[in-house]
């Protein structure tokens, strides 16, 4: 959008446009939302994707002005970074001809990477700063949609800080709101794998902050969830009435588990210590080869199980690879460090700093925390599908001997740390013994996945081998999708 934005611009001045970001261009965006007119917009001067971003707003200005005006849902921005893209949103539907007094459409900031979740509350206060902004969010009734990714977040920082970090979000934005007189719809953009917000549905509810589910509820459900989930009549309809039922349920309870200070600050130290492992990881050198060798992230592209391509920007860099694809890459090969890595290293640190009365609190938080219970049920199952094994074979794919060792030592140490953090918690003396079921079902396929394994590792190394390395085989192909059906999810 913005550069659609500033496209707009230049052909309108035939100058340089202010870079975005910088001050010329918000002073830019505000005057013009402010103007009672603005220049015409000459089409034919514009790219054919500028062109095509206005057709959906115009499309969008006759859709609520027809018969049915909820025929066109809201327009939800993906990586919002600031109060300017929410505004440049408004000045193009003023463009493609909406009012001056208000925009007669629902705008849905969706906040991704952990940077933008912390952001969120002052974004959404300064939105409000902007009168056209402000009187188009009051003529929905005064209340306001947010919908918090998942994916991102967890790819930005790994798993229990990102959760972590989204309940913190939806606090602190409903605090900064409500104080303005809006009221909150959270959309959660959960996936099917326990990395992309995945968990049992009743429980992932139950778990979410209290006063944040006012009887409405809002989130994604794709993939083989959709399958899963309504696959016929019978299991659709028990889905609906879970889901309802704990809507209901969630919105009349109104205790705070993480009402104890001593267990935000818990939450809030092991947050810090998981995040600053999992960078750790990402930032050793040679990180980025070792993940694209030891895994079939560029092979999985040819597989066109998703609606977008697997980068966002076409470049080869980690922050513009979609979420799906890093999570999908990162099962086949059993790694699954998006479901617990950082996990192991927080607790072992914290237990070490804080002695035994820290071991107390941990307890405290495992029995009566619904959040941590559930971040601690999701690690342990992560776990139990990791196999360490499986992941050392498909280290051989990757060319530098040292990139390997490092990259795989890193892990190896840090899996061996959360399955001891988890039975210590759990009071187990196995992964995933409170989980019978899935530990019974997973042990039947688990022979005949690591064959699978074994097969993709060869078929991965005779296709980088060849001299058109683009070339996938259909048996690789099928490997994959062997892989992630026995896993239950693809990403």
């Amino acid at each position: 959008t913005t550069e659609v934005l500033a496209e707009i611009w230049k052909s309108q001045t035939g100058v340089t446009t202010p870079e975005y970001g910088s001050t010329e261009w918000s002073e830019r965006l505000r005057t013009e939302l402010a103007a009672t007119d603005l220049k015409a917009v000459e089409r034919h001067k514009l790219s054919p994707q500028a062109v095509e971003l206005l057709d959906v707003f115009s499309l969008m200005k006759s859709a609520r002005r027809s018969a049915d005006p909820a025929a066109i849902g809201p327009f939800i921005l993906s990586m919002t970074r600031s109060t300017d893209d929410l505004l440049g949103i408004y000045l193009l539907a003023r463009y493609a001809g909406f009012g001056a007094e208000t925009i007669d459409i629902t705008v849905v900031p969706l906040f991704e990477t952990i940077e933008d979740l912390r952001a969120a509350p002052s974004i959404l206060t300064a939105l409000l700063k902007v009168p056209l902004a402000r009187r188009s969010l009051k003529v929905g009734g005064k209340t306001i949609e947010i919908m918090l990714g998942y994916s991102d977040s967890n790819k930005d920082g790994g798993f229990l800080c990102s959760i972590w970090e989204l309940d913190q979000a939806q606090r602190k934005i409903m605090r900064a709101l409500q104080s303005q007189g809006f009221q909150l719809i959270f959309f959660h953009g959960r996936g099917g794998s326990v990395s992309r917000g995945g968990a049992p549905t009743d429980r992932a509810i139950a778990a979410q902050p209290p006063n944040t589910v006012h009887g409405q509820l809002r989130l994604t459900e794709q993939g083989e969830v959709v399958s899963a989930n309504y696959s016929n009549v019978s299991t659709a309809a028990a889905h609906l009435e879970l889901l309802a039922s704990s809507v209901f349920c969630h919105s009349s309870n109104t205790d705070d588990s993480l009402a104890d200070p001593a267990i935000t600050d818990a939450l809030d130290a092991l947050s810090g210590l998981s995040q600053t492992t999992y960078s750790d990881l990402l930032e050793t050198p040679g990180f980025i080869d070792y993940f694209q060798q030891a895994s079939p992230v560029e092979e999985l592209a040819m597989l066109k199980i998703g609606s977008r391509p697997a980068r966002r920007f076409g470049a080869a860099s980690l922050s513009d690879l979609r979420a799906i694809p890093w999570v999908f890459a990162w099962s086949q090969n059993r790694h699954l460090i998006t479901g617990w890595y950082g996990f192991g290293t927080a607790i072992s640190a914290f237990r070490r700093f804080r002695g035994e009365q820290g071991d107390g609190t941990l307890r405290q938080m495992f029995d009566h925390a619904k959040l941590f219970r559930l971040i601690v049920d999701e690690v342990e199952k992560s776990l139990f599908q990791t196999d360490i094994d499986i992941a050392a074979d498909y280290a051989t794919l990757v060319h530098d001997a040292d990139v390997r060792e490092t990259v795989v030592g890193k892990i190896q140490v840090e899996y061996k740390l959360a399955c001891e953090g988890v039975l210590f918690l759990t009071g187990s003396h196995a992964l995933a013994d409170r989980f019978p079921g899935l530990k019974d079902r997973f042990c039947k396929i688990a022979p005949d996945l690591k064959r699978v394994h074994k097969l993709q590792v060869e078929l991965l190394r005779q296709a980088r081998a060849t001299a058109q390395p683009s070339s996938v085989s259909i048996p690789l192909l099928q490997s994959m999708n062997s892989i992630s059906t026995g896993l239950g999810w693809t990403g």
